[in-house]
């Protein structure tokens, strides 16, 4: 390297050395302000090239091209006319003052991917630059498009599962256009896709359904998929797949068991209690009192009820459940009412319903729908104060209207399981009472006992 050569390899250090220390400074609002000023140092060196071209000082020239390469990277600048317009007058300096093809082509090439209209300068293009030049378009065609990049990716993958639960799979992953869950189980070829859905921002959640979670194994894997619906990035393949081990409902089966770093595979559970009390409302369909008021009907019978709205207190509801899958529950609820009514002391009604729980959700938290049959009374408090029309006579009679004996049923809520064995209920069950008609809205609340 020449005493000149190194003077400006020196004044190219210092160039970069400034812009750096400017950025610090001004921080990012003068970030702009500094490409502009390499720019224009940039433009300066091209200048002063492209004179020591000119009076056939190659090497001047290229110090100074390549200075103002360095300039560009330390600055940021990444494109624009006057970087392309270096890179031009790289090759010029390379092809005709050098007699360096290879790098010639190599600069050329470089200013038509910054800029694929550049062109050489008809004043300074000679046959021998032209020829290279055309050499570096080919070389950019035949390059393949810049592939985007792949989107992160982040998967753990499943390795058990419990029969008839659904298995929830998680991907992180950012850019991508969809993600795809891939499932089969042993003896099948075809694999079954689930769309997952973007809960939060980045994380994609899927599940296999709980009806297919059997045997000892199924087989899964995930894709994420650019606009194109072509697979960008994933975790395993259908050739490759990933293998999940099902643990059978009545406990741990074949395969690894608890160790460290792993829990004891859930228990899934049969039987639920649930002792549960609640209240109710009902609207009424006319009828009769359930006892004689002489002092309101004038003679020793009932009082005919007007239809409308009335309660029906305080009662228990104790509920047996057979669990025939982690979805499904079959169930046997009793309703266990007690009225004080009239001067008879307390009445008590007794209904039973026979009903299935479809339950939806995965977790402790649990949404259900309930619906059933059954029979039995239901009976609901009636003041008379509003049919008495004679003066003088109380006004303060409470009686019953007895509704029943057949009962649909239909209803819901929620049961939160805040340890294995022991939970919360709340419920809503609507019940028509037939021949005696009534409408009636229980709200139901309580522990549910899992076993």
């Amino acid at each position: 390297m020449d005493q000149t050569e190194s003077v400006l390899v020196l004044c190219s250090r210092c160039t970069a050395l400034c812009l750096v220390v400017l950025v610090l400074l001004g921080g990012s609002g003068a970030l702009g302000q500094v490409q502009q000023a390499a720019e224009a140092r940039i433009d300066l060196l091209n200048r002063k090239a492209m004179d020591e071209y000119d009076t056939l000082e190659f090497e001047a020239a290229r110090a100074a091209l390549v200075e103002a390469i360095g300039v560009a990277r330390s600055a940021g600048v990444t494109g624009g006319a006057v970087l392309t317009q270096t890179y031009l007058n790289l090759g010029i300096v390379y092809g005709a003052g050098l007699n360096d093809r290879i790098n010639a082509v190599k600069y050329f090439a470089a200013a038509l991917r910054t800029s694929p209209d550049a062109a050489l300068n008809p004043a300074r293009a000679t046959p021998a630059l032209e020829e290279m030049f055309n050499a570096a378009k080919e070389q950019v065609a035949a390059e393949p498009p810049p592939t985007p990049a792949a989107p992160a990716f982040q998967h753990t993958p499943v390795d058990e599962a419990v029969t008839g639960r659904p298995v929830r799979i998680r991907v992180r992953v950012r850019g991508a256009q969809s993600v795809l869950l891939f499932y089969r189980t042993v003896g099948s070829s075809d694999f079954q896709r689930v769309v997952m859905q973007q809960v939060t921002p980045g994380l994609y959640v899927g599940a296999i359904p709980a009806q297919v979670v059997a045997g000892r194994s199924i087989y899964y894997y995930v894709e994420a998929h650019n606009a194109a619906g072509e697979r960008v990035q994933g975790h395993g393949t259908a050739l490759s797949p990933n293998i999940i081990t099902v643990r059978q409902v009545a406990g741990p089966g074949p395969g690894p068991g608890p160790g460290p770093g792993r829990p004891s595979a859930p228990q899934s559970k049969v039987f639920s209690i649930g002792l549960m009390v609640g209240a109710g409302l009902g609207i009424v369909n006319g009828g009769e009192s359930e006892h004689a008021h002489p002092q309101l009907a004038g003679t020793a019978r009932p009082v005919d009820i007007n239809p409308g709205g009335a309660l029906a207190p305080f009662h228990a509801a104790p509920e047996l459940s057979y669990h025939l899958n982690r979805d499904w529950h079959i169930c046997v609820l009793g309703r266990i009412q007690l009225v004080n009514a009239v001067d008879e002391g307390n009445k008590i009604s007794l209904l039973g319903e026979a009903r299935a729980k479809r339950f939806f959700g995965d977790g402790d938290f649990r949404f259900y729908m309930a619906f059933g049959a059954g029979a039995g009374q239901i009976r609901h408090r009636i003041p008379l104060g509003d049919y008495d029309g004679h003066a003088g006579t109380p006004n303060d009679l409470v009686d019953t209207r007895v509704a029943g004996i057949g009962a649909f049923g239909l209803g819901g809520g929620f049961s939160y399981m805040f340890s294995s064995y022991v939970g919360l209920a709340l419920e809503v069950n609507g019940l028509i009472m037939v021949p005696d008609f009534a409408a009636n809205l229980d709200v139901n609340s309580g522990l549910v006992l899992s076993f």
